[in-house]
């Protein structure tokens, strides 16, 4: 194989991470309506009750404080002016140097500047704080409340129509239950739309808010601000944080823009999609069904998701039976199906909060339609002792929910491990699937009928514990009241209720086998243990808030570790702060969290919402791991037997009382079956996973400040491993692009660092290591500091790129140098350990010495790294997140392709042993899938070149691999017929090899092509060999150039150059051919065609495994340039010495047309010319004088003999009259004599025949044999005679209208003529009469004028003239009176 080189080398390609997301945490809680959005609503509502009282307090108390401010001038006045003393007191009472002095200088120059600066400030209150405030609670405040009623309307019409809805009987007409669809459609639109504004509107008050105040503070500030003069430590340093929060307050008033057109584009996008989810249907059909049969997941299972998942959540309608006598109720709970468990979330009114129900494991339910119920689409959640009747809103929600259990219960089968740990957060002992678990805490539990979802229950004894329930159990205790010994002996009661069922549940599976072991083992620790450990418990939880220490350790304290107060959490409701209380006081947190979000506990519930949206964003993004803790872990088998409890304890002694603890109560539960009550389990499992929660503490030496820091953290970062403490919080502001500015806080750990804002509405969770950061820097402007993380080139260039920190109250200083540290101790190789860690922490802060030391140095801007500030930051691209909440945002793809940085430069390649290019051309396409459009699996690009070359058979093999660290390869074998020189017919077979040498993903592929030259002579002694090298040139650009050369294995006898030439020749038609093909292809895929979309119409390649054959015109492609035929060494020759002949006559031509430029050069233009114009003349005098000559002579003529009277006849005509009609239509003969014999005889018979049958009847019986020829000969004449006929047709038709239009124009002179001669015989008549009547004078009176007339016309003549008149005019009026009768008007 030969080599190739890079010319220049390709550069690397450098992958791109996904963009961080702004999650819209309460549009997307909104859209889903669920608890956490209702209570986070009743929050933030008294909330602003309280601020507004407040603030009407506050501006009350400034309107006072102006009004009073007027008088206490004037007694300041009044006492700066009794200061002065009477002017009549003389030198003998007091001394005048001093004493005079020292009370002007009060008067004067203390008392009365400090006195009246304050009171200036005062009398400003009521333009800069209570005018502001009131403004804003009649602009911001009084909208939101009005905002809240009308959500309220809506909310309450919203879910009586939903009750009203879901309570239709199964018999109800579905016309009407359409009608009733609509409407509620109507009502949840609008309640829709209600709540997305109040999620909206939430995150400008508290904006707009904190403006406002800080604005307040600072031009107070102003107002009385001490003097310049003054240096106390305590009013620098309010001075410079007031600065540094004003700062803070523009920029962020400066950024809302940006964020909220983002929010409100959320928004807009977030409320389509949930509108369109809960459309009903226009359908008839889907009214009419109710409950249809499900037989479990099996192919006759319909639902709305094609592959049901394994976790579910949302509204459901809960069937309670209540008070004496029982009443059926109708509630709406949330309920979740997850990680092997069935629970619901509660809005309780009690506390405002969002409450958890207890818990029950799948794998004791069994789920099935309730076909008996009145109401539509409801179904049963069966367990051993009780039944759960749920309603669900339409047909598909109803089968996904059944689904959703199905997958659930084969989940917790197959991975039993995951579904432990996720469930029972971090208890190897407990199975939450097959189990009945209590709330999370006692604080976040929902009391009464709400924390009860199993209320019909076939147990008499569980129906009187179910009734008992809406209060708490009695329990006898002393005066002194304890709140941890209350839960404890709540819980041992619990542990007495639920042992027997637990009991049942084992006995009836059968999955205890050695009870006597069981029995051996906790006959001396049941009892004793129990109480132990519950008592070490409530000391660890009671130790854990303590700040003293405890044992040997020490407790390093350092204010700066962590700011004094706690970051915003995503959704905030009233038992937001219990739950976080919760973390710090026991350790529990929100355990491992899956890609669907984790449990909704009450924990999550309170702090995020119905789903961990920070959790899903990271992994989405690709900062934490696909797998789960747990899923690296050894498997937990899924057993009871005592042995496993025995192994347990013996890891609980080695790890710690939490693992002895809840192995104790594994061993007790198992041993003693048959004792107890079925809640026993759920209160043992409880108590077991409280202690192991508990084990979850801190070191005695871990900072008290801290505790609630990192209780914090590990709520808005789950999977973060235990061991992994916070060592550090510090406040910032973080500037992803140029367009976002993000305040936050940076929680910071020995290995990572991870950084949390909630602004305006959207949450960013993101995570850096400080594995890949190099140093770190900081630079002073005015208001804030910038903190940069320079990120090291060769581990994350192309990614997110350097990390810029605004920092506005935090010494950047400190933060530079314990960043510092922790960078060197992760970068070495035996890293410090979290005491080690902490301790060095507080001694760099305390080297740094005071606050005042350390300000001075923040003045001075660092130059660690000069002109990296304005570039830094700027790698992280933001991206909004508008998809649904629920378990709509809980499926994260990894599927995703993973996103690189191309270079901005195209990229150059040439083989080295290969100059000369066939062709090239660039496509509107990426390199990669140019790469799959020439030689993917199902490219018909070579397959078409093959078959315009003639081959018939072509099989294509497919790409494989030698060995691993090879190249892929493939074949092609073809049969081609040819003929030979002496015209016969030969067939021959050939393979040829492909092979891709230069593989670099996206940039840079080459690949050879080795053919066989089967139609050119010497065949076996070389071979064609073409290199396709397609390169990036641009962002969707690629470049393509096909290299040829001949590889020559021996030196043939003759005909070398001439087989060379035509071989190369071939090829570069090939290659251009190829071209033609290519860019048809890519014309065809549009512009804009992603890579993934070419890989699925061409295929990939090496995946296919079998041979493709292709068989007669499979492809349909552009023709040859040439067509390919056999050729030997003669018809070379002769193909050599056409084209010399060729090459010759063009040269003589080419001489010839050199010449003509020669003259034409050397000639002068001008003299040419008049050359040309003088002959041009001299021919047009001789011609004009030869024609003026024959002119004279035929002018003389013509003189001559008009002359003698013979002229031409100017007026030229032919014309047609009737009379000559009859000759032209007469019927053609053959002569116009007579016919001379039978022959002619026999012709004029078939002549004047119309019909064929006639013709053979009248021919005489000797002229039967010739009747075939007659017939043709009468076939040609009616043919001949039918065309002449139409023709005549036509002239008979323009003949007839000629003579009418000549009728009609003899007709109308007639007419014309008539009425003058009519006109003339009356003329004449009076004439006439006239002369008779005068007698003698007639004469005179006929021809007054003309005297010989006069002598001829005697009365005998004149008589004649009258009779002969009076004939003529009478035949001329009857005719036109005839004429007048016949005309049609």
């Amino acid at each position: 194989m030969a080599q190739a080189g890079l010319i220049p080398e390709i550069p690397q390609l450098v992958a791109i991470t996904k963009p961080v997301s702004l999650i819209p945490v309460g549009v997307k809680e909104a859209a889903l309506d669920s608890p956490t959005f209702r209570a986070s609503v009743v929050h933030f509502s008294d909330q602003i009750e309280a601020v507004e009282r407040w603030l009407e307090g506050l501006a009350r108390i400034a309107s006072k404080l102006a009004q009073e401010s007027s008088t206490l001038e004037s007694v300041i006045k009044s006492f700066t002016a009794q200061c002065n003393s009477p002017s009549s007191l003389s030198e003998a009472v007091l001394d005048h140097d001093y004493t005079l002095s020292a009370l002007r200088a009060l008067g004067q120059g203390g008392a009365q500047d400090v006195w009246l600066r304050s009171i200036s400030g005062m009398r400003a209150a009521q333009s800069s704080i209570a005018e502001p405030i009131r403004q804003f609670i009649g602009n911001d405040i009084r909208p939101f409340k009005e905002a809240r009623r009308t959500l309220d309307q809506l909310q309450k019409a919203n879910d009586t129509l939903l009750l009203k809805y879901a309570g239709q009987s199964k018999t109800k007409e579905p016309s009407s239950l359409r009608e009733d669809a609509f409407q509620l459609h109507e009502a949840r639109k609008a309640y829709l739309r209600a709540s997305l504004d109040i999620a909206v509107i939430s995150p400008q008050i508290r904006l707009a808010l904190d403006t406002l105040l800080v604005k307040v503070c600072n031009e107070q500030w102003t107002l009385i601000n001490y003097p310049k003069q003054d240096s106390a430590n305590s009013h620098l340093q309010y001075d410079t944080d007031m600065k540094r929060i004003k700062t803070w307050a523009e920029e962020v008033s400066e950024g809302e823009k940006p964020l909220r057109k983002e929010l409100l584009l959320a928004r807009r996008d977030i409320e389509e999609k949930t509108e369109a989810s809960f459309r009903p249907s226009r359908e008839l059909d889907d009214y009419a069904i109710h409950t249809v049969p499900y037989l479990g997941s099996g192919p006759t299972a319909k639902s709305s998701s094609q592959d049901p998942v394994s976790s579910k959540q949302g509204w459901l309608f809960l069937r309670t039976i209540t008070g004496k006598p029982a009443r059926t109720h109708w509630v709406r709970r949330w309920f979740f199906v997850k990680n092997g468990i069935f629970g619901c979330l509660i809005h309780s009114t009690r506390t405002g909060g969002v409450e958890e129900s207890e818990k029950i494991g799948v794998l004791l339910c069994g789920v099935r339609p309730a076909f008996q119920e009145e109401r539509r689409f409801c179904f049963e959640v069966k367990t051993k002792d009780s039944t759960i009747l749920l309603q669900a809103e339409t047909q598909p929600e109803l089968t996904d929910w059944i689904q959703a259990f199905e997958a659930a219960k084969k989940k917790a089968l197959e991975d039993p491990e995951a579904t432990d740990m996720l469930a029972s957060s971090n208890n190897p002992a407990a199975d939450a699937a097959f189990a009945v678990s209590p709330a999370i805490a006692p604080e976040l539990a929902a009391k009464g009928i709400d924390g009860q979802i199993t209320t019909i229950t076939e147990d008499p004894q569980a129906n009187l514990l179910a009734a008992d329930t809406d209060g708490p159990p009695t329990v006898q205790v002393r005066n002194s009241f304890d709140v941890n010994a209350s839960r404890r002996l709540e819980g041992d009661i619990q542990i007495e209720r639920t042992r027997d069922h637990a009991a049942r549940i084992l006995e009836k599976l059968d999955i205890h086998k050695k009870s006597t072991a069981g029995s051996q083992l906790t006959g001396g620790l049941q009892s004793p243990t129990t109480s132990a450990g519950m008592s070490s418990l409530l000391g660890i939880v009671e130790g854990g808030t303590s700040t003293t220490p405890r044992g040997t350790g020490h407790i390093f304290y350092s204010p700066s570790l962590a700011p004094s107060t706690l970051a915003t959490p995503p959704v905030q409701t009233h038992l937001s702060k219990t739950a976080l209380k919760i973390g710090v006081d026991r350790g529990v947190d929100l355990g491992a969290v899956d890609n669907a979000g984790g449990v909704p506990s009450g924990l999550m519930a309170n702090q995020w919402g119905s789903t961990q949206y920070g959790y899903i964003s990271r992994l989405e993004r690709g900062e934490v791991g696909k797998k789960l803790p747990s899923q690296t872990a050894t498997p937990t088998r899924r057993s009871s037997d005592p042995t496993d409890a025995v192994d347990s304890l013996q890891m609980g002694q080695e790890h710690g009382l939490a693992h002895v603890n809840s192995s104790i109560g594994a061993l007790s539960s198992q041993a003693n079956p048959a004792a107890g009550h079925r809640k026993t389990t759920s209160a043992m499992s409880s108590s077991a996973q409280r202690s192991n929660l508990a084990f979850v503490d801190y070191p005695d030496f871990y900072p008290a400040p801290l505790k609630p820091h990192d209780a914090q953290f590990r709520m808005l970062f789950p999977n973060v491993p235990h061991h992994e403490r916070l060592v550090m919080v510090f406040r910032a502001a973080w500037n992803p692009d140029s367009g976002h500015s993000l305040p936050g806080r940076v929680f910071v750990t020995q290995r990572e660092m991870f950084f949390y804002s909630h602004h305006m509405g959207m949450v960013v969770v993101h995570g850096a290591s400080l594995d890949g950061v190099s140093e770190v820097s900081h630079e002073s402007e005015e208001g804030h500091n910038f903190l940069m993380l320079h990120m090291k080139d060769d581990v994350h260039a192309g990614q997110d790129g350097d990390i810029m920190l605004k920092i506005y109250l935090d010494s950047p200083i400190l933060l530079q140098q314990r960043l510092e540290y922790l960078i060197q101790s992760n970068d070495s190789e035996e890293p410090d350990d979290l005491q080690t860690a902490l301790q060095q922490l507080v001694k760099i802060e305390s080297n740094l010495g005071n606050d005042i030391q350390r300000r001075a140095l923040e003045t001075t801007p660092s130059t660690t790294r000069p002109g990296r500030r304005m570039t830094a930051g700027q790698g992280t691209r933001i991206r909004v997140d508008r998809g649904l909440g629920g378990d709509a945002a809980a499926g994260v793809d990894f599927s995703e392709t993973t996103r690189f940085k191309l270079p901005a430069k195209p990229v150059s390649y040439m083989p080295l042993d290969v100059k000369m290019c066939a062709a090239e051309k660039i496509f509107d396409l990426s390199a990669k899938g140019l790469l799959h459009v020439l030689f993917g699996d199902k490219s018909a690009v070579c397959p078409t070149i093959y078959q315009q070359q003639g081959s018939e058979v072509i099989t294509q093999h497919p790409w494989v691999k030698a060995s691993e660290q090879g190249n892929f390869k493939r074949q092609f074998d073809y049969e081609t017929k040819y003929v030979d020189s002496f015209g016969r017919t030969r067939l021959i077979t050939a393979t040829d090899l492909q092979s891709i040498d230069v593989a670099v993903d996206h940039l840079c592929y080459m690949v050879t092509d080795t053919r066989v030259p089967w139609h050119l002579p010497q065949t076996q002694a070389f071979s064609l060999v073409s290199k396709a090298v397609v390169t990036h040139e641009a962002k969707s650009k690629s470049k393509l150039c096909i290299y040829v050369k001949i590889n020559w294995t021996q030196d043939p006898w003759v005909g070398k150059s001439l087989i060379e030439r035509r071989a190369m020749d071939d090829m570069q038609s090939n290659a251009l051919n190829m071209m033609d093909i290519v860019t048809e292809q890519v014309e065809k895929l549009g512009p804009g065609c992603s890579t993934r979309r070419v890989m699925e119409i061409f295929g990939s390649i090496g995946q296919l495994t079998e041979a493709a054959q292709v068989k007669g015109p499979a492809f349909i492609g552009h023709p040859l340039r040439e067509a390919v035929h056999r050729r030997t060494v003669l018809s070379l020759y002769l193909e050599t010495c056409r084209s010399m002949a060729a090459s010759i006559a063009s040269s003589v031509l080419m001489l010839l047309v050199g010449t003509c430029q020669f003259l034409i050069k050397t000639v002068n233009a001008h003299s040419v010319l008049v050359v040309l114009l003088s002959a041009s003349l001299a021919f047009s005098f001789l011609n004009l004088s030869q024609n003026a000559s024959i002119w004279w002579h035929e002018r003389h003529t013509s003189r001559f003999m008009a002359d003698l009277g013979v002229g031409p006849n100017l007026a030229m005509s032919k014309s047609i009259y009737l009379a000559d009609i009859p000759d032209g239509i007469a019927m053609p003969v053959l002569r116009d004599g007579e016919i001379f014999g039978q022959c002619s005889q026999a012709f004029q018979s078939i002549l004047n025949q119309t019909s064929l049958d006639e013709t053979t009847k009248r021919l005489p019986s000797s002229r039967q044999r010739s009747a075939a020829s007659a017939q043709l000969v009468s076939q040609r004449l009616r043919q001949a005679r039918q065309r002449l006929g139409t023709y005549r047709h036509d002239l008979m038709v323009a003949l007839r209208l000629v003579n009418r239009v000549e009728r009609d124009a003899v007709q109308a002179e007639y007419e014309s003529w008539l009425l003058s001669e009519t006109r003339v015989c009356t003329q004449m008549e009076k004439m006439l009469s006239n002369a008779a009547s005068t007698g003698s004078e007639s004469n005179e009176t006929l021809a007054p004028q003309k005297p010989a007339l006069r002598s001829t016309l005697t009365p005998d003549k004149i008589g004649q003239l009258s009779s002969w008149l009076t004939k003529y005019c009478e035949s001329c009026r009857l005719e036109s009176d005839y004429l007048q009768l016949a005309s049609p008007g």
